[in-house]
């Protein structure tokens, strides 16, 4: 399916994990740091069978 991750910051910006097709595999990971600022992120969690535009999952996580 299409996988699509986008994460929040606080300060306003995001930045997307991920865009693409996965296949099941389980490597739709960033390897990526938190970063700054400190303080929480919202993570949206979007896919579908041709487009990632429904909204599956939403979360978030707090950088200290």
């Amino acid at each position: 399916m299409f996988v699509r991750i986008v994460v929040f910051r606080p300060d306003g910006t995001s930045y997307e994990v991920v865009d693409g097709f996965d296949d099941g595999r389980g490597d739709c990971l960033s390897p990526g740091r938190a970063g700054f600022p400190r303080g929480t992120r919202t993570v949206f969690m979007y896919g579908g069978l041709q487009s990632a535009s429904q909204l599956f999952e939403q979360t978030s996580f707090t950088v200290r």
